[in-house]
């Protein structure tokens, strides 16, 4: 995906507000909320990165001004643990709320339930 694409998806979300290389061969781009009324945060929401040979290469979503996920107005983190696909070990994203946040280490005896640790195994 070029930097053209990706501006035409966040189109009327997000805008950009900087971005580092040349015109067809951008190396980064800082994406900012698109203005409103009473908004808590300006800033870089999003800062994406491309690689010349394939586009798109990675996204970083800023944990102040970025997209939040709330459920029922609870805020949650994020969790990274993986999951196996055949040969490939895959990114296997949790959302937990605050209360789990300071015992979600990598291991068994934090508050993630058994069985999300066993979902590696199929």
């Amino acid at each position: 995906m070029t930097h053209e694409q990706t501006q035409a998806a966040l189109d009327g979300v997000l805008r950009t507000a900087l971005r580092e290389g040349s015109a067809g061969a951008e190396t980064r781009a800082d994406f900012w909320l698109e203005q409103r009324p009473h908004a808590r945060f300006s800033g870089p929401a999003v800062t994406v990165y491309y690689d010349q040979s394939i586009g798109l290469a990675g996204i970083a979503v800023n944990a102040l001004r970025g997209p939040q996920v709330t459920l029922d107005g609870i805020a949650l983190g994020l969790v990274l643990r993986v999951q196996r696909a055949g040969d490939l070990v895959l990114s296997r994203p949790v959302m937990v709320a605050g209360a789990w946040a300071d015992s979600c280490w990598d291991t068994t005896e934090g508050s993630i339930p058994r069985q999300e640790w066993k979902t590696f195994e199929y």
